[in-house]
């Protein structure tokens, strides 16, 4: 669906495309075979010049390019009128390449397109686009259950698939994203099943309410707050930017307003 997207955007108007990834050690890595069969399969081959590492558009001069963003960190820096950057595969993008491909992608009104499959719920790409969005950030989930022409061959693996491991069906067939380790002592679904248990349960907080802060002193860790009244958790924070003292102040004050 991007593919054909970024296609008809290329017959409409000279728009300048980068198609990125984390790595590409060649141009087979790249989406551009993917182009070709989408241009060709809508029966506009005559409309586009298909050359070996670019593909250009000859009635609007619109173009692709295909880039590694850890390949080529100082070709990324230099390139100049961007209007759309897709981000292929962007669940292996680091937060270093992050941080070089978003400011070269400053041209009015330019756009980052980032299509991934989410694997670790720590990757970056996850964090910065999911867990703490931007503002002007337009976020869809698309699964199987999108698909109007979902053939019955998946369907029938895929359910077999939840029936043996409900974990990895919702990673693979509902894209969510897996614990940070496989190892984790305390699993993503146990949290989940755990949030707002008392009140699916019909049972209220009792006991005493105990708070707790890690300092964090050194490092460049955030600091942690929890609360618990008994056994409900009623709040957990993290402190940033701030020294041991500020962090101390910061999580008795906390501590007060929870009682």
């Amino acid at each position: 669906a991007i593919a054909r997207l970024l296609v008809e955007a290329a017959r409409r108007q000279p728009v300048r495309i980068l198609c990125a990834r984390e790595l590409q050690n060649s141009i087979s890595d790249s989406v551009i075979r993917l182009l070709e069969d989408t241009i060709e399969r809508e029966g506009y081959s005559a409309e586009f010049e298909i050359q070996r590492s670019m593909i250009r558009h000859l009635g609007t001069n619109a173009e692709f390019m295909f880039y590694g963003i850890k390949n080529n960190p100082t070709k990324i820096k230099s390139l100049e009128g961007i209007d759309i950057c897709w981000v292929e595969e962007a669940e292996a993008v680091t937060k270093e390449s992050w941080d070089i491909l978003i400011p070269t992608i400053r041209k009015p009104f330019s756009e980052i397109w980032v299509s991934f499959n989410p694997k670790n719920i720590l990757d970056d790409t996850y964090q910065r686009f999911v867990v703490n969005p931007p503002d002007d950030i337009c976020l869809l989930t698309v699964n199987y259950t999108d698909n109007p022409h979902f053939p019955e061959v998946l369907r029938l693996e895929m359910e077999e698939c939840k029936r043996r491991n409900p974990t990895l069906y919702r990673h693979i067939w509902l894209g969510e994203p897996v614990s940070a380790s496989d190892m984790a002592i305390i699993k993503r679904e146990w949290l989940e099943a755990a949030t707002d248990a008392h009140k699916k349960l019909g049972w209220k907080a009792k006991g005493a309410v105990v708070s707790a802060h890690d300092p964090s002193d050194t490092g460049p860790d955030a600091k942690g707050y929890a609360s618990r009244h008994g056994s409900v958790v009623k709040r957990i924070a993290e402190g940033l930017l701030m020294d041991i003292n500020e962090g101390a102040d910061w999580a008795t004050s906390l501590a007060i307003e929870d009682g």
